[in-house]
């Protein structure tokens, strides 16, 4: 088995879909503008790495035209399907596991690691003893959070939640707008439900600044014959330069080993868990993302059950006594083994 390190760095702007797209569900109002989402899902990196050892073993057919051997040869090399919510057998063939998606930067060709920043971040809490605080957070019964940043400004965690990033070693957090630049595209479409009328959209689409790129680890029974080389990945078939070499790091000694404090445990990944993951904790501070899988047979896409997961960066605060408990809640071996659900 092979540990990789792989870097992602987009030539040119992406577009990673959410569930909010063009067309509007049934009986909606169609929705005219789309925004990417930041990350690509973990889903999204699976399909692309199975797709690429295709590639690699001269076997892929863009129409996916197989004979029966060659559907015996892909069913050993990236397993028979995608990954399935329920099933706690999900097998990838060569591919044993993959960690989150996180922000890399290259300087003097040393790789620097950035995740996003947990959401308790440069906040103070306070015990209040009446009054309440629509913060859109869960807590304690016996008080209610006054947060407050550290000049005692007044905090909205619904408008300000923070959008930076955290570097490994914790000595430097960059903001957004110094790693991500936004693109819009507008254009327009016959809108065939009112006579064929034209109507303007507007997509928002991300790219990442000089010397920034996506990452993640990979264990993979497979040796890559190049090192570099352009995969395509999200909504119009986004381009991006591939670097994969071998390494004996790996995501957990990266992010996860070192001190930790022993009340609180943030998500390092988006994560799917059960509603009542609340009871098992003091106060939360969290967001959460519609997540939905899409089925593909025949070359005709399926859009799966939708479901809501929390972002990565949420944290929750808890005590000794209920710790293994919350811990029981967010760990799932069928999401982690491809990079969800993951903690510290």
């Amino acid at each position: 088995m092979n540990n990789y390190f792989i870097k992602l760095t987009p030539l040119s702007p992406f577009f990673f879909a959410g569930e909010k797209n063009f067309g509007g569900a049934k009986g909606e109002e169609t929705n005219y503008f789309a925004k990417s989402n930041l990350f690509p899902q973990q889903t999204t990196i699976l399909g692309m790495l199975r797709k690429e050892l295709l590639i690699q073993k001269g076997i892929y057919r863009e129409y996916w035209n197989y004979s029966e051997d060659d559907k015996n040869k892909i069913k050993k090399l990236i397993g028979k399907g995608g990954f399935k919510v329920n099933n706690h057998n999900n097998n990838f063939g060569r591919i044993e596991s993959i960690s989150p998606v996180f922000i890399n930067r290259t300087l003097n060709k040393t790789n620097q690691y950035f995740i996003s920043t947990p959401k308790d971040n440069k906040l103070k809490f306070k015990k209040e003893k009446s009054g309440r605080t629509n913060l859109n957070l869960k807590t304690a019964k016996n008080f209610i959070p006054l947060i407050e940043d550290y000049n005692g400004n007044n905090y909205n965690a619904k408008k300000e939640l923070p959008n930076s990033f955290i570097s490994s070693d914790k000595q430097e957090t960059v903001e957004f707008d110094n790693i991500f630049k936004e693109f819009i595209k507008i254009g327009n479409a016959k809108d065939k439900s009112e006579g064929d009328e034209e109507k303007f959209f507007k997509q928002l689409f991300y790219t990442m600044k000089k010397d920034f790129s996506f990452a993640f680890f990979a264990e993979i029974d497979f040796e890559f014959q190049d090192s570099n080389f352009i995969v395509y990945m999200g909504g119009d078939n986004s381009s991006f330069k591939m670097e994969i070499r071998k390494t004996e790091k790996n995501f957990h000694q990266i992010f996860i080993n070192g001190h930790h404090r022993n009340n609180k445990t943030t998500l390092l990944s988006d994560a799917l868990v059960d509603e009542d993951i609340y009871e098992f904790c003091d106060f939360a501070i969290t967001e959460t993302m519609d997540f939905r899988t899409i089925k593909i047979e025949n070359n005709n896409f399926d859009k799966k059950k939708k479901y809501t997961m929390l972002k990565r960066g949420s944290v929750f605060f808890t005590d000794d006594k209920k710790i293994a408990k919350l811990k029981n809640k967010i760990r799932n071996n069928n999401f982690q083994k491809i990079g969800y659900n993951i903690f510290k």
